[in-house]
């Protein structure tokens, strides 16, 4: 999803991190852009990562389920 994505969001990136529900969250950068990127694309998220799935749903983003 990252790689679809233009280098430039990355300012924007980081302004959703500071003012959104991950602040405080433990997620790191990675997690963030990665969860930014299928919010802004529209995409499922596929993750064993509880505290990434966790922020997904927080966000809106829809999850696929481990089974």
């Amino acid at each position: 999803v990252v790689a679809l994505y233009p280098t430039a969001i990355v300012a924007e990136d980081l302004s959703i991190y500071k003012h959104n529900v991950l602040q405080g969250k433990g997620i790191g950068w990675v997690d963030a852009t990665i969860l930014f990127s299928a919010q802004e694309v529209g995409l499922s998220l596929a993750t064993f990562d509880q505290l990434l799935r966790s922020c997904a749903e927080e966000l809106g983003i829809p999850c696929l389920t481990d089974r």
